[in-house]
């Protein structure tokens, strides 16, 4: 098995380009931006941007929640104190927009601290008392960073291996912040290094010493055929690649 690690430059239009796509984020009614939040010892505050998008008057609810990861990758999300916004409820008038100020009153720890900040458009009166209307409650959700300084996220793959036809891998990151894997991809191979079977998995955060476990049932016709898998994850700035040989073990494979 080998892993290996590749610099990535992005062109500028392209860079410039997603600079403009992710500006805002929006929830069909109101739109929020900036999409992240960055806290560190020097700025402990930021300001967002809340506007109406929509032609009637909304109400929005803010509420901070601490964030961790489950192996699987599932975000845990639990209300804390420890992050603070201002307002937390308020109306916007169409076209209107609010400042909302999201700060900290702790000084980051060794390690990066994790938050989502919920943003919820709660439903109207009329909703409410419609014993026909169907309540949709749209909502947004901000991360936000507590970095310290010189903390720096560490990311690394760990080998698939395979057993019942299930292959297994994961993305871990014993750093000290975040990373996010733009894409990530499993390739499975024959012994000629032609193509048997490739699946894109979900991308995602992966917080400071956390990880993200990937599960690929392998095609039954395909997996005894397969004699090397490469998993592939693109970050920010890098390629990360590794592999494994096989035969595999594909009994019981679904």
């Amino acid at each position: 098995m080998a892993c290996t690690r590749t610099a990535r430059k992005s062109p500028l239009p392209t860079a410039m380009l997603l600079l403009a796509l992710t500006a805002s984020a929006h929830a069909g009614h109101f739109t929020v931006s900036p999409v992240r939040v960055s806290l560190d010892g020097q700025a402990r505050t930021e300001l967002l941007t809340v506007t109406n998008r929509s032609a009637k008057t909304i109400q929005l609810q803010i509420q901070p929640t601490a964030w961790a990861q489950t192996p699987d990758g599932r975000d845990a999300l639990t209300p804390t104190q420890e992050l603070l916004a201002f307002p937390t409820l308020f109306e916007l008038a169409p076209g209107a927009h609010r400042i909302v100020r999201v700060g900290t009153l702790h000084a980051p720890s060794e390690q990066e601290q994790s938050f989502r900040l919920l943003i919820t458009e709660l439903p109207d009166a009329d909703a409410l008392q419609s014993t026909n209307a169907i309540s949709m409650r749209l909502r947004l959700s901000v991360p936000v960073f507590l970095t310290p300084r010189g903390a720096q996220p560490a990311p690394e793959l760990v080998p698939p291996q395979v057993a019942g036809g299930q292959a297994r891998a994961a993305l871990r990151n014993p750093g000290t912040a975040h990373t996010k894997a733009r894409a990530v991809r499993l390739v499975a191979e024959g012994a000629d290094g032609h193509v048997l079977f490739e699946q894109a998995l979900s991308a995602w955060y992966v917080l400071a010493a956390s990880e993200r476990v990937y599960a690929v049932n392998l095609p039954p016709d395909a997996c005894a055929a397969v004699r090397r898998l490469v998993l592939s994850v693109e970050t920010g700035d890098a390629v990360l690649r590794t592999t494994t040989s096989g035969p595999f073990d594909c009994l019981g494979a679904p």
